[in-house]
């Protein structure tokens, strides 16, 4: 008789692993159905230990083990390199190793575990120690040194694997390197069935060739041991992570599973995060190439004025400037496209009394509340939580009616396009004007066809790149709105915003702002991607911002005042002295839920550290663990 450990392959869980008795000595790696409460599940095999052995552990165990059903696969499907990239990855984000395999491999391969073959290829001579690299460059230019790149890898018999966060750049590497490859590529990024997965699954497990693989992170647990390379294309996506536990990033667990293995990892882009060139600048990193150290805008970027030139009460002032207006105009008399952004949704982001200065906020969770035109009355409508108030409201503090709106959202920008255009003359294309793919896949080709402008908040910008389309104008309104989000990467994302809309503009991108003397603005018309670079890494370094730490964000609903005690309770038994733990409040939900986050700030060399890595990875399922969060607040 033995006793079986197995680590159990779930989303929640925060055990280690389980143990089971079984009749027959189980290989570590082997895949096997346990059960666990009232359904079965997937589990890989840790160990197998001699039950006489371990009597006094079974007889003083606080439950009833529980027998092994027969095992499901004799096979390792996994190599050691990849198990200790796991358990490194579970130090890494702060999670049961079970809940990490479970985001690294995809739930249909376990179902289809029999069909999965051991791997046969012969593994590739290790690199002394793996390379970390960062390459920044242009789309079509990246794509040229893939090609080389992938040429002289299977020149070497290495396969390579480049990881996307999205099927549109799957589909564009796909079109842009498939020639003369074809037998040897395998693209997991696309749309499969269950069917076509595994088989792809098994293919790129068994070729002798090397191969060219191309997918999301979960597509790295295919474990050829001849990839030499592994390339993050486009890091700077924020779609690298996930949105639920235990919020891995792709990118993190590529470099940690990269490690192990002995292969290279490059980080590549045409605009690294400020992470990334942080890593550069303290040689944890190296360049792949030299690095651009100038944006090479294929167009001008025109910053207009949009502050009032008069003085006394403030009014309505415009969403669209003049120039803007003029650009629209000539486009639309000589059958050209312009693509519009608009930063915000709504009419307008913000509302404040003008007696007073008290912002209109949401009565649920505190949030700024966005004014939105309706088909009868306008409303205001909050994008947190949802709650919606008609607009005919006077102010909280002060019981006045003169409440000022106050910025451009998309629906003010659409009324001013209204007034200057003829109704076939623009599209927009949100989430309010289309709610699912195929309805905004039916919008962006009515742009194509008939209509002169496109607006569209950021989500338009994926359609563009699928399309491989130039426009000879484009504009940005309302983007002075972005720099009062409380979000330490705002500007970091607002300067990718302008560069990505200024890659597929021919002549002239038009940014209308109150605020053209901003750095980050200046740093942009120069084309000087170096000065804003060293001025977000200073104030990030005098802040001990990332990359100078890890952030790690804990939160916890609940009734306000126990909260907080269990927060500070956490506090203290964490008891971490290498680094800052702050509390502070987030927002109240619907159900009267009371959310409250802890940061905990380590140094960045300080990270994974061991002991509170296992406190935080083994607290309740009440609480919620983001190790490097996008955001602090939500």
């Amino acid at each position: 008789m033995y006793i079986v450990r197995v680590i159990p392959v779930v989303k929640n869980i925060s055990k280690e692993e389980l143990s089971y008795f079984s009749t027959e000595k189980y290989d570590p790696g082997s895949v096997v159905k346990v059960p666990l409460r009232n359904k079965k599940v997937y589990g890989i095999v840790r160990g197998s230990e001699n039950a006489k052995k371990m009597k006094a552990e079974v007889r003083d165990a606080p439950f009833e083990m529980r027998r092994l059903p027969a095992r499901t696969t004799h096979k390792q499907i996994w190599s050691k390199a990849f198990t200790e990239a796991a358990l490194h990855a579970s130090s890494y984000f702060a999670h049961p190793l079970g809940v990490i395999l479970n985001a690294i491999i995809p739930q249909k391969i376990f179902d289809h575990i029999k069909d999965i073959p051991e791997s046969s290829i012969k593994p590739r001579k290790d690199n002394a120690l793996p390379e970390k690299l960062a390459f920044q460059e242009g789309n079509e230019r990246r794509s040229d040194h893939y090609r080389a790149l992938v040429r002289e890898s299977f020149a070497r018999g290495e396969s390579v694997f480049i990881l996307v966060s999205n099927k549109t750049d799957g589909a564009r590497l796909r079109a842009d390197l498939s020639k003369g490859i074809e037998m040897y590529l395998v693209d997991f990024s696309r749309t499969l069935s269950q069917k076509d997965m595994v088989a792809l699954y098994a293919k790129a497990r068994e070729e002798s060739h090397p191969m060219f693989i191309i997918g999301t992170s979960k597509f790295l647990s295919v474990d050829r041991n001849d990839v030499g390379t592994i390339i993050i294309e486009r890091e700077s996506s924020r779609a690298y992570k996930m949105l639920g536990r235990p919020y891995l990033d792709g990118r993190m667990w590529a470099e940690i599973y990269a490690s192990k293995t002995g292969a290279r990892i490059i980080y590549a882009d045409s605009l690294l995060r400020v992470e990334t060139i942080g890593r550069l600048d303290r040689n944890e990193l190296q360049e792949h190439a030299q690095l651009k150290r100038r944006i090479e805008l294929p167009t001008i970027v025109e910053l207009v004025d949009m502050r009032e030139k008069t003085t006394g009460i403030v009014r309505d002032l415009p969403a669209l400037s003049e120039t803007m207006r003029t650009t629209i105009l000539t486009a639309h008399d000589a059958h050209e496209k312009v693509v519009i952004i608009s930063a915000r949704k709504g009419l307008s982001p913000a509302t404040y009394c003008k007696d007073c200065g008290t912002m209109v906020a949401c009565s649920i969770c505190n949030a700024g509340m966005i004014l939105h035109a309706g088909k009868k009355e306008n409303f205001f409508l909050c994008h947190k939580c949802g709650e919606r108030r008609s607009a005919q409201e006077t102010c909280v503090k002060c019981d006045s009616w003169n409440l000022q709106a106050y910025g451009t959202g998309i629906e003010k920008v659409e009324k001013e396009l209204k007034e200057l255009l003829p109704s076939e003359g623009y599209v927009r294309l949100d989430k309010d004007t289309a709610p699912t793919l195929l309805r905004a896949r039916d919008l962006f080709s009515q742009w194509q066809k008939h209509a002169t402008v496109l607006l569209g908040t950021e989500r338009i910008l994926s359609f563009i790149d699928e399309a491989h389309m130039e426009v000879r104008a484009t504009g940005i309104a309302g983007i002075d709105a972005l720099f009062a989000i409380p979000d330490f990467r705002m500007y970091e994302k607002i300067f990718a915003l302008i560069v990505h809309v200024a890659s597929f503009t021919k002549d002239t991108l038009i940014i209308d702002t109150r605020n053209p003397e901003h750095p980050l603005f200046s740093a942009v018309v120069r084309n000087d991607l170096m000065s804003f670079y060293r001025e977000e890494l200073s104030l990030r370094k005098t802040l001990s911002y990332p990359p100078e730490s890890v952030f790690i964000k804990v939160s916890l609903s609940g009734q306000k005042d126990e909260v907080l005690s269990e927060l500070e309770d956490l506090k203290h038994t964490l008891d971490y002295q290498d680094g800052d733990i702050v509390i502070f409040p987030a927002l109240v939900k619907k159900n009267k839920l009371y959310t409250m986050h802890m940061l905990i700030k380590v140094p960045w060399d300080k990270w994974p550290d061991e002991d509170l890595s296992q406190k935080l990875a083994h607290l309740p399922l009440k609480y919620s663990v983001k190790v490097d969060p996008d955001s602090l607040l939500s």
